[in-house]
């Protein structure tokens, strides 16, 4: 009986620490916001309030070591039935659920606990173990949908603020709690998304935008909460923006072969983005 009362006093200090820990760090992107704001009017010079990560955009390109990213939404769901036609049935787990703040969560290497997928041959893995959207794009989204989108209109798992992907680089190392993740490749939208979003055009209209969000592999699993913020704490020295990895994969003629051939031998890149690039090259698969 006292070791089940210790057992619950510690597991209640340990509540209690995630909880302090995840109003810190939110507390701190809301203060980068309202500087960033302000700032220049302290300076007498004229700022974008609409930037929460504070110069990021003028830091790109010069090896700029730290800077917060805003999570809006923690979003995990399980396969379940997308669409029926005929005999044919198709599964997904595109249909996410946003999580409460405050709620501690797993992150291995492969997902999000609670997070799954219904065909593992081309969804989830190691460089697809979680799914970033950039927030900002929603109001553009539903303006040229003429719909409302919703919580995770795109199946993302993180829905982030700060960020777009000229800014975000292949290879860059972000801290989200106890674990370390990767950005590893731009999404190239499937079928799911269409049947999802009930536009057969939907895929077609996220690669002409370039708004497609990026996918990140897991460097360190640990504990997450839901309702903190990210750490950027090391931006890989190529300098090659999930947008430019996306604009090399549709530059099917090679009109910029040096941005293809940098890619094609970054390692960083997920494999099934630098294999074709590689191949439409003429290089050897690595």
């Amino acid at each position: 009986m006292n070791l089940t009362r210790t057992q619950g006093h510690t597991m209640r200090r340990r509540n209690r620490a995630i909880r302090s820990a995840s109003r810190y760090r939110f507390v701190r992107v809301k203060v980068m916001f309202w500087l960033t704001k302000y700032r220049g009017a302290l300076l007498g010079t004229r700022m974008s309030a609409s930037i929460v990560v504070p110069s990021i955009r003028s830091s790109l390109g010069r090896g700029y070591s730290s800077a917060m990213i805003e999570i809006v939404a923690v979003n995990v769901g399980v396969p379940r039935l997308l669409s029926r036609r005929n005999d044919t049935k198709v599964f997904s787990a595109i249909a996410k659920t946003p999580i409460v703040n405050g709620t501690p969560l797993w992150l291995s290497l492969f997902n999000l606990a609670g997070d799954g997928q219904a065909d593992l041959s081309v969804h989830g893995g190691h460089d697809k173990a979680v799914y970033g959207y950039p927030s900002e794009h929603l109001p553009r989204w539903e303006a040229d949908l003429g719909q409302a989108l919703g919580p995770a209109p795109f199946g993302e798992n993180l829905s982030t603020r700060g960020v777009v992907e000229s800014d975000v680089c292949i290879g860059d190392r972000w801290r989200w709690d106890d674990a370390v993740l990767e950005v590893c490749q731009p999404r190239w939208p499937c079928s799911k998304l269409a049947l999802y979003r009930g536009r057969s055009d939907i895929q077609s209209r996220m690669r002409k935008s370039g708004r497609t969000g990026w996918y990140l592999r897991v460097i360190e699993p640990g504990e997450v909460v839901v309702g903190s913020a990210i750490e950027v704490v090391e931006r890989d020295a190529a300098g090659l923006s999930v947008a430019d990895a996306h604009r090399a994969m549709g530059d099917r003629q090679l009109s910029d072969r040096l941005l293809t051939e940098r890619l094609a031998h970054h390692h960083a890149l997920a494999v099934e983005w630098r294999t074709p690039l590689r191949e439409r090259l003429g290089l050897d698969h690595d």
